[in-house]
């Protein structure tokens, strides 16, 4: 069954074939304003939460910024990231994990399970609960974040050996991603609960004999591509007119109109699986969730009119907030959430991408006592060169544009922090220490311009400290030629504009004849991944928690033109490896080498902005802001 979805692609192509840092959260003055009841915690969220069960809610069915706001810490997870610093710890697990073994022709997981918690209606957690949550998203291939959790292409099934350890089985060996970063982070819910409540949805997914079927077939048109693949070869290989080409043709018509009857009975039965899928999954999201027990630092504790309640939980089984309650208000646009903030209706503001800049300058910095936080996003941005610029393509001049002209405009721009590599500002653990003082020796213009010079580079006149270069002339004698810089419109995205005019400036200071020109965004990216028909462009990727993004983009026919023996090396291991230190010394090494080649030039990680008043919290900065840790409830103190 684990393999039915995968021909679908098959299918198609089968059928085409036949035809600086952190801005700490310092609040201002405080001054007298009627105190809000000290046991609640009111956040207003821009957005609308939606009344759905959990496995609507990590699926895209119900996914959505509130209702992960309101709703995400009702469930246990075995091991979580730490706030603010992101670090992967136990949650309702004992001790850290093991990698994942070969026992007996398996790659194993295990993990053992806290003997304290208890559901809220006080029956233990057990290794029944994770086992039981594993398999229903297995069963039913949900997608979305199930997936990234429990991906059934990589993850079997999971297992109860005993009340307090479970075993994960995996199809083949994961990564730090799919085990430490997805398997073990996943929520889980409780058995007896649902697992009645779940069985006219079981009985509806497609059978077994089904999906064998599709599997069956799927094997077929496979083997049945491989056969026309050699016959176009021995057709290729013979002469036109001769037998043994009509022979070859003759047995290749055969081939083809056999493995289009099994590609239309493909089709037929694949769809009928979908459907079966469909419906179950239908009504497995409309299971009622009315009473279900959770185990968080939160349950839900009822609606009062719009207002939705959650309650600390009274065992406290992963620490004791600061507030007994949170209330979440919602807001269809950020100007009401705003003004809820000024009239003292709600003490934090959440919303998807954090509030806008203009909200932040024109309503409340400077307004004691709201607090405005400045955070880095997970947006970064880069530099893309293209592949086939011969000027662009010198390692030497890469590193100028990375240590002295991109420094220039993320040093003006207080509200960005300077990205060091390829690994989010803010990542310690996965962010290599040696490359931080990477940039030392070309800290200042001066010495950028030594260095081109020792690299072989000459100007028809040298940047002085009065007067910008001019005429920067290559290694072979030949005049550096004009250079393009994509950026998008300030319209779309007024920072990066600012950015591009600012390297325009610090490029010349250098005699590169640099040009920024503002487009779309859909310019930007067919230059750069279509047509490649670009000198430079600013370009932005989302950091995630977990690095190995690293290799998926520079792996194998990536639009940068970018390929490396050592990296490809590293990336090949680290697919395999679910052991964090060694995934650790392994992404280091990576981003020791993309610092070297400079695929792509890291620029900065754009801001994301928050507000909140009459609260303190236990850190200065945290990543993503405090809207992408939903407002941290569980670590927010009343300021009085």
């Amino acid at each position: 069954m684990s393999r039915a979805c995968s021909w679908l692609a098959l299918l198609a192509a089968l059928l085409a074939a036949c035809g600086p840092g952190p801005v700490t959260l310092t609040p201002s003055t405080p001054t007298a304003m009627p105190a809000p009841e000290i046991d609640e915690l009111r956040f207003g969220v821009v957005g609308q939460a939606r009344d759905v069960n959990l496995w609507a809610l990590f699926d895209q069915e119900g996914a959505g910024y509130a209702n992960y706001a309101l709703m995400s810490a009702y469930w246990p997870r075995l091991y979580t990231l730490s706030i603010p610093d992101r670090q992967f710890i136990p949650q309702s697990a004992q001790g850290m994990p093991a990698p994942v073994a070969l026992e007996g022709g398996e790659y194993i997981g295990t993990v053992k399970l806290r003997p304290d918690l208890r559901w809220t209606d006080s029956s233990p957690f057990t290794a029944e609960d994770v086992a039981f949550t594993v398999n229903t998203s297995l069963s039913f291939r949900l997608g979305f974040d199930w997936k990234a959790y429990y991906d059934f292409d990589v993850l079997a099934h999971a297992e109860a050996v005993d009340a307090l350890t479970v075993r994960f089985h995996f199809i083949h060996a994961p990564d730090v991603g799919r085990w430490q970063y997805g398997a073990l982070q996943g929520p889980i819910a409780q058995r007896a609960y649902w697992e009645p409540r779940l069985s006219e949805a079981v009985k509806m997914l497609p059978p077994a004999s089904l999906a064998a079927q599709v599997d069956e077939l799927g094997l077929s048109m496979a083997a049945s591509q491989e056969q026309v693949d050699r016959l176009l070869a021995a057709l290729s290989s013979n002469t036109p007119g001769t037998g043994a080409f009509q022979q070859a043709d003759s047995a290749l018509r055969r081939a083809r109109e056999s493995m289009n009857q099994t590609a239309v009975k493909f089709a037929g039965l694949q769809a009928q699986y979908e459907q079966a899928l469909s419906a179950a999954r239908a009504e497995l999201y409309a299971a009622s969730h009315a009473g279900e027990p959770t185990l968080g630092i939160w349950m839900p504790a009822g609606r009062q009119g719009e207002t939705w309640v959650n309650a600390v939980n009274p065992d406290f089984p992963f620490g004791r907030p600061g507030f007994a309650r949170a209330s979440y208000h919602f807001f269809a646009a950020e100007l009401d959430a705003v003004a809820a903030l000024e009239n003292d209706e709600v003490e934090a503001l959440l919303a998807p991408d954090g509030l806008s800049r203009e909200i932040i300058s024109d309503r409340i910095e400077e307004r004691p006592p709201l607090v405005s936080a400045h955070n880095t996003a997970a947006n970064a941005r880069f530099i893309a060169i293209s592949p086939a610029s011969r000027a662009l393509a010198d390692p030497a001049l890469r590193r100028v544009f990375f240590c002295a002209i991109a420094r220039v405009p993320v040093r003006i721009s207080m509200t960005t922090a300077s990205i060091q590599s390829f690994v989010s500002s803010d990542n310690t653990f996965w962010q290599n220490p040696d490359l931080a003082g990477a940039c030392s020796d070309l800290a200042v213009p001066a010495q950028a311009i030594e260095f081109l010079k020792a690299s072989g580079y000459t100007w028809q006149r040298e940047s002085s400290a009065t007067e910008a270069g001019q005429g920067l002339m290559l290694p072979d004698g030949t005049l550096f030629p004009a250079i393009t810089l994509l950026a998008p419109a300030e319209s779309i995205d007024p920072q990066r504009a600012e950015v591009a005019r600012f390297l325009e400036q610090s490029a010349a200071e250098f005699g590169i004849p640099l040009s920024a020109k503002l487009v779309g965004a859909e310019e930007i990216r067919y230059a750069v991944y279509s047509s490649g028909q670009y000198d430079m462009a600013i370009i932005g990727y989302r950091l995630s928690a977990y690095p190995g993004y690293v290799c998926d983009w520079f792996g194998q026919g990536n639009p940068f033109g970018y390929s490396a023996g050592s990296l490809t090396a590293a990336c090949d291991a680290l697919q395999t490896i679910s052991d964090l230190g060694a995934a650790r010394g392994l992404i280091f090494e990576i981003q020791s080498t993309l610092v070297r080649d400079l695929p792509l030039i890291p620029l900065y990680q754009a801001p994301i902005f928050d507000s909140y008043r009459d609260l303190v919290y236990p850190f200065d900065s945290v990543p993503g802001g405090l809207s992408g840790v939903y407002g941290a409830p569980a670590l927010a103190i009343p300021s009085h």
